[in-house]
């Protein structure tokens, strides 16, 4: 049971409804995660036990996004209290996360510019550079 402010979606693909989320709660590091992080949003990231992260990406999800282990104890009550501080208090905490943010982007998406351009670079230095024939 959710309270009136909370809707949850599905059956939709969530790249047609990002622009419409105030805070988006996903457990999934998939393409739904990128869909997510282009909303640009407070974003809170469930980490499942079946489903970890990898340790080592782990403190910068902490330090860019919300991040909970479910497998914790009281991982829910922690989740209520965050949810449950006035908008103003929240979204500070979530702007103080930004610096962390642009690190946790340039990890996952990498850097910023022309992804196009550099991969075909990345070809033409591998293929025709370094003698690799795609046969």
């Amino acid at each position: 049971q959710f309270s009136g402010n909370v809707s949850l979606i599905e059956g939709v693909d969530f790249k047609f409804i990002r622009s419409c989320c105030d805070a988006i709660i996903l457990s999934l590091t998939g393409s739904t995660f990128g869909w997510a992080w282009s909303a640009n949003v407070p974003t809170i990231f469930l980490e499942l036990e079946s489903f970890p992260i990898m340790p080592n990406v782990k403190d910068l999800f902490d330090r860019a996004l919300f991040r909970f282990d479910t497998s914790k104890k009281y991982w829910d009550k922690q989740l209520i209290d965050l949810l449950s501080i006035p908008d103003d208090e929240f979204n500070y905490l979530w702007e103080n996360k930004s610096d962390s943010r642009d690190e946790l982007s340039n990890y996952i998406f990498g850097p910023k510019g022309n992804s196009g351009k550099r991969a075909a670079d990345y070809i033409y230095k591998s293929v025709i550079e370094n003698g690799l024939l795609l046969k």
